[in-house]
């Protein structure tokens, strides 16, 4: 089962197409079923007539999708269960850095020839403590991703196996400091609800991929 899942926050462009027909034709070839789903968690940004405008584009080059069209605010709870069970394990933590503070992290880091990850400023925050913060300061959720041993295996149809060790991972931020997530979470909890089997998109989502497996794994999924 293959799905596309575009964000209804602007009117399709070649690359969406594209992996729209790819994901299709996969689907059909191999007598899967291809599912539309539109992320909308994006409140502000997500407008009612770009999801016709992809609806009619859709239709238009003559690809059809199984079932209704999905929405993924319907799954809004299961991924505030699913970043609640990942916080109680130790998985995910909030962040206090200030956006100044994280530029200036990210120049230190290119100064030095280092990738711009994440500082681990507030990583070992006690929980408590977080907590207490949280009640007068705006803060981030990022994943406890980024660590000295271990490694995040993406299987890829085209490249087989591809390793991530965990030291050259970052600590994503998944829930936004006005509550809204970012893609990651509910993308990958809504393949694994929606039973997507098989996702085809661009290399540059392939960093995002390693993420999406060490979540759903932490999650059991």
């Amino acid at each position: 089962m293959t799905r596309f899942a575009p964000s209804p926050t602007g009117y399709l462009h070649l690359g969406n197409l594209r992996t729209a027909l790819l994901n299709w034709l996969f689907a059909r070839k191999h007598g899967g079923r291809f599912l539309l789903r539109f992320e909308d968690t994006d409140a502000e940004r997500c407008e009612k007539r770009f999801v016709e405008a992809i609806v009619e584009d859709l239709r238009w080059l003559g690809l059809n999708w199984d079932g209704e069209a999905l929405f993924q605010s319907a799954h809004a709870a299961q991924h505030e269960r699913a970043l609640a069970a990942l916080a109680e394990r130790g998985l995910a933590y909030r962040c206090f850095c200030t956006e100044q503070q994280l530029a200036l992290d990210r120049k230190l880091a290119r100064a030095r020839g280092l990738p711009p990850r994440y500082a681990g400023r507030c990583r070992r925050l006690a929980a408590d403590v977080a907590a207490g913060r949280a009640e007068r300061e705006a803060f981030v959720w990022r994943l406890r991703v980024h660590g000295e041993e271990g490694s995040v295996i993406v299987p890829d149809l085209l490249r087989g196996e591809v390793r991530f060790a965990r030291r050259d991972l970052d600590d994503p931020v998944v829930k936004r400091s006005d509550g809204s997530f970012t893609f990651l979470l509910p993308n990958a909890i809504d393949d694994a609800l929606d039973g997507i089997t098989h996702v085809l998109r661009g290399d540059d989502h392939l960093t995002n991929s390693a993420y999406q497996v060490w979540l759903l794994e932490a999650l059991g999924y």
